[in-house]
């Protein structure tokens, strides 16, 4: 078949029919995401977008100008952007790296952007790209964006009360390619999390329902287990729930079976579970660590196992909750420090074997800072006095939405909080003042509370107080992290810190030209009255 602007057979196409067959192809994915946004109730927020982009393809003469294309395939690229999703459906770099992309070509003056236009032909050699505007091979034809119950969002089935539920083909679609995972709107997801009586898995389980999830909360607690399943129903959410202590492999393979019976599988795996000790290596008994490693490491790798197992074929991700320890060395919480570096080096080594293999799944590490839950509440103390964290301290639900956005676009490693990055800088540039330092604060911190009630009870053996999100802690708690927002949207970042950048130079430019002035001034006086030019004597910048 012959492009639009291909003309006799054999004749290379233009560069304008090139990108007019990207405009047509950029145009079928936006209306897809738009379909999807309906189904999700949010069609008629974007329906100006895809009008604003320029006529459907197929209509009107071929357009010549090129100016005019790439100004069409700018529109179209901002408009994806404001419905968050991404141009192509290509595994997206780490948080660390920014990627360009025709958009970040645009803002550093390369409209032409020829590094992206390879790059998108070389995907429609792959076939990871249709041509003429066409999808892949495999996938839907392009939905009409206007209808409020067409979309991808109407694919999954959904089984009536008293039925079972329909299995999910399993099967990878043809098109894809092996090894890059592919990973689905949330809405159209099942996600299992664990530790999900309170803190972060009770927040995670919470926004992902509220976002159109199924979700599968487990944890040891049946009782608040009960509580959070039933604030999820009355909210118009889905939850299924599975009383498990991730510490035995068994319960983990029935938190697996619990997702298969009742949604009919699962997209994403959230191992969240975890405890903590307080008090000196050599203080702590045998038993205490052997447990605390049962839950916080073993945990981890029972529940990747199964979930890359169900995973490897129909893809998916699997998010891991390690800790700003997983990177540092925290004196008098010393096991939970060697049990995060533990996860840290599972994950990235489960990482790299999928992808030897071929496996669409995407693994993700999470390491979040203070976090205000019933972290402290949890731990066992051996110090005769309630624990306390330095701060500050981030609310959970940032720690959520980070595990919820790698539940959606791949991410190798997400910290959260700007605190924690912030720290990670001064260990790197001053290891031996940052240890003392770090040492310092947390001895002060961990004897800091009042002392230990004799009615104490930690969840390190046996479930706990439960059911709250939210911890005590005593000094300040963040509700939001600006280096987060940044890390999740690279591009808007660097806009801005290009606008930034080019405000701070005009600003400066005027400044060396208001002080020079004045100079000028006075030197062309003194050329006047000694009938001769004087040097003019270097102005200062800034």
């Amino acid at each position: 078949m012959q492009t639009r602007g291909a003309g006799r057979e054999g004749e290379t196409p233009s560069s304008a029919a090139v990108l007019e067959d990207l405009v047509a192809e950029r145009r079928t994915v936006l209306a897809e995401r738009i379909a999807d946004a309906h189904a999700a109730g949010l069609g008629e927020l974007f329906e100006a977008v895809l009008e604003d982009t320029g006529p459907e393809d197929g209509e009107g003469p071929l357009v010549a100008d090129e100016d005019v294309l790439r100004e069409r395939l700018a529109r179209i690229d901002d408009a994806l952007e404001r419905l968050e999703v991404s141009v192509l459906p290509t595994f997206e770099p780490p948080e660390e790296t920014v990627a360009f992309g025709a958009t970040g070509a645009r803002a550093l003056g390369g409209l032409g952007s020829e590094g992206a236009l390879r790059r998108e032909a070389s995907l429609r050699e792959e076939g990871t790209l249709g041509r003429e505007g066409a999808p892949p091979a495999g996938r839907p034809d392009a939905l009409d964006p206007r209808s409020p119950t067409t979309g991808r969002l109407g694919e999954v089935k959904v089984a009536t009360e008293g039925a079972p539920p329909a299995r999910r083909d399993d099967s990878a679609a043809p098109g894809r390619r092996a090894g890059r995972p592919r990973l689905k709107p949330l809405a159209e997801q099942v996600v299992v999390v664990t530790g999900a009586s309170s803190g972060i898995g009770l927040a995670t389980a919470r926004l992902a329902a509220e976002r159109g999830a199924r979700v599968v909360l487990a944890a040891r607690n049946e009782r608040a287990l009960r509580r959070a399943e039933e604030a999820i129903a009355r909210a118009g959410g889905r939850a299924e729930i599975c009383v498990a202590d991730v510490g035995s492999e068994a319960d983990v393979r029935r938190i697996a079976d619990t997702a298969e019976r009742a949604f009919g599988g699962f997209d994403t795996w959230v191992n969240n579970a975890g405890v903590s000790i307080y008090g000196e290596l050599q203080e702590v008994t045998t038993d205490d660590h052997r447990r605390l490693f049962d839950t916080n490491f073993w945990g981890v790798v029972y529940g990747s196992r199964v979930a890359a197992h169900a995973l490897a074929k129909r893809g998916g991700a699997i998010v891991n909750v390690g800790s700003i320890l997983s990177e540092l060395a925290m004196p008098l919480q010393g096991m939970y420090t060697a049990s995060k570096h533990a996860v840290k080096g599972f994950t990235e080594t489960l990482r790299l074997e999928l992808e030897h293999a071929g496996a669409p799944v995407a693994v993700t590490l999470i390491e979040p800072a203070t976090i205000d839950t019933l972290y402290t509440r949890h731990a066992r103390s051996y110090l005769g006095t309630e624990p306390r964290n330095p701060g500050p301290a981030y609310a959970p639900e940032l720690v959520a939405e980070a595990i919820l956005d790698a539940a959606q676009h791949p991410r190798r490693r997400v910290v959260v909080g700007g605190s924690g990055r912030a720290m990670l800088a001064l260990r790197t540039a001053m290891p031996r003042v940052f240890d003392r330092l770090f040492d310092a604060i947390a001895q002060r911190r961990a004897y800091g509370g009042p002392p230990i009630s004799g009615e104490r009870r930690d969840a390190l053996h046996a479930p706990a107080e439960d059911g709250r999100e939210r911890g005590d802690f005593d000094g300040l708690v963040l509700q939001r992290s600006l280096y987060n927002r940044a890390a999740r949207h690279p591009a808007a970042t660097l806009a801005l810190a290009i606008a930034a950048g080019g405000a701070l130079f005009a600003l400066g430019r005027g400044r060396r030209a208001a002080l020079a002035a004045p100079r000028r001034a006075s030197v062309g006086r003194a050329s006047d009255a000694a009938g001769r030019p004087l040097a003019r004597t270097p102005v200062e910048t800034d």
